[in-house]
């Protein structure tokens, strides 16, 4: 037997792979050897004969860098669901085709990247990055082209003061989450926080939001913490937390940084001080166990007992689709996987299945009739849309969602609350009506 390959490695290859039956090289041969290289694109083909030219989704996703995670389960769930389209017949009698690129989690890599499948792979729409910094270079470069997108980033400006026309968001908002989020938890978990996250788009936002939230309701946000990115040593920024007043610690991180504050906290002897609440988003992939008795806001249950029971059925079959099992572990690496966002490139391909065919979309001329489908649709639940009913506000492109609160105990997500989608829906910031 060789080595496993490097993780980098293993999930550039699921993300290459077109069938459980076509091994690596297999694909290669038949894809081309460029289609290795990191950089370059990944054709994931399901077999498929038909006289109309393809339907052709480009994604950009995080294969390598800080948000790789995302774009590995990005890519399996986008794939599952084109098997499952492909096998049905298509998108009006048209084969679908996912062409991949990798950002590297690099917002200078994701424009080029997104240009490049606008412009050289001549894609029809675009399933973007989670990286809110790409999502915000590269808004701009989708009404340019005039190419509907679909970024999942979080930061709020992307379906707000940002956005435009062409860009619409299946996934939630950071000012979502919070006005989701906020009343339960000061009601429950205290009222005077400090709030401690990562020095990016998506960080600042989460800890602005958040601040001014706790101080609209009644509570006191003591301090914000910034922490650079890349930071490996953040007990200086810790040590900033004032002790003797703080109730709740607030922190947006992810992945690696995530890793290394719970573990800093945690060795500060912070985690006993304070209760801890966090986005879903801080723990993407990772063991919960280090987060004992912290608090999360999350789009859908990680464990499939915690699901709604009218929405256990369609998530059953979803985790089977994507190869998760009940507590959310993924099944062929034995890791937890970000369950609550696995179902996304699922649902989004779904999405732009329903706009093609209700719309008669031909070809790239036709994509403004596409922008008209999205504003103000609501998605029912189903195997198309296994977690639940969202509504796709027509002002601002920004999707609406149930939100449910987790708590990490004796090492499992527990279901401790549930917030109805109402609850989260903000004013709009702006009017992108096409």
């Amino acid at each position: 037997m060789g080595q496993k390959p490097p993780p980098h490695q293993e999930k550039k290859a699921a993300m290459s792979r077109p069938s459980n039956k076509l091994t690596r090289r297999d694909f290669l041969k038949k894809s081309g050897a460029a289609a290795a290289a990191l950089g370059t694109a990944q054709f994931v083909r399901v077999p498929y004969t038909h006289a109309a030219p393809p339907i052709k989704i480009g994604v950009t996703a995080e294969l390598t860098g800080a948000l790789a995670d995302f774009g590995f389960w990005n890519g399996r769930s986008a794939r599952a669901a084109i098997r499952r389209i492909n096998e049905a017949g298509g998108i009006a009698g048209r084969e679908v085709l996912l062409i991949v690129e990798d950002t590297e989690s690099k917002p200078s890599s994701g424009v080029r990247k997104t240009r490049k499948l606008i412009q050289r792979n001549k894609v029809d729409f675009i399933f973007g990055s989670h990286h809110s910094g790409i999502c915000l270079a590269t808004n701009p470069i989708l009404q340019e082209l005039q190419t509907v997108g679909f970024p999942n980033g979080a930061a709020t400006s992307i379906t707000g003061a940002k956005g435009n026309p062409w860009v619409f968001r299946l996934v939630q908002s950071v000012l979502h989450e919070v006005y989701s989020a906020s009343e339960w938890a000061l009601e429950n978990l205290g009222k005077r926080w400090t709030l401690v996250g990562v020095d990016l788009a998506f960080g600042q936002d989460q800890v602005n939001r958040w601040a001014e939230r706790v101080e609209l309701l009644g509570g006191e946000a003591l301090d914000k913490i910034m922490v650079p990115v890349g930071t490996d040593n953040v007990i200086p920024y810790l040590s900033r937390i004032n002790q003797k007043e703080t109730e709740v610690l607030f922190h947006a991180f992810f992945s690696a940084s995530a890793a290394a504050f719970v573990k800093q906290a945690g060795n500060m002897g912070l985690l006993e001080k304070f209760t801890l609440i966090g986005t879903y988003d801080s723990v993407e992939g990772l063991d919960p166990a280090p987060f004992e008795g912290s608090y999360f806001y999350t789009p859908f249950p990680q464990r499939l007992s915690q699901a709604p029971e009218e929405l256990r059925p369609y998530d059953a079959a979803l985790r089977k689709a994507v190869g998760v099992d009940e507590e959310g572990a993924d099944l062929r690496r034995n890791r937890p996987s970000g369950h609550a966002h696995n179902v996304l490139g699922w649902e989004l391909m779904y999405l732009i299945k329903d706009a093609v065919e209700k719309m008669g979309y031909k070809s790239k001329k036709d994509s403004r009739d596409i922008i008209e489908f999205p504003q103000g649709h609501e998605t029912v639940a189903g195997p198309q849309y296994p977690h639940g009913g969202k509504l796709i506000r027509a002002q601002d492109h920004q999707a609406f969602l149930d939100f449910y609160i987790q708590k990490v105990v004796n090492g499992k997500y527990e279901l401790v609350g549930q917030v109805p989608r109402e609850k989260g829906m903000y004013p709009p910031l702006g009017d992108l009506r096409g």
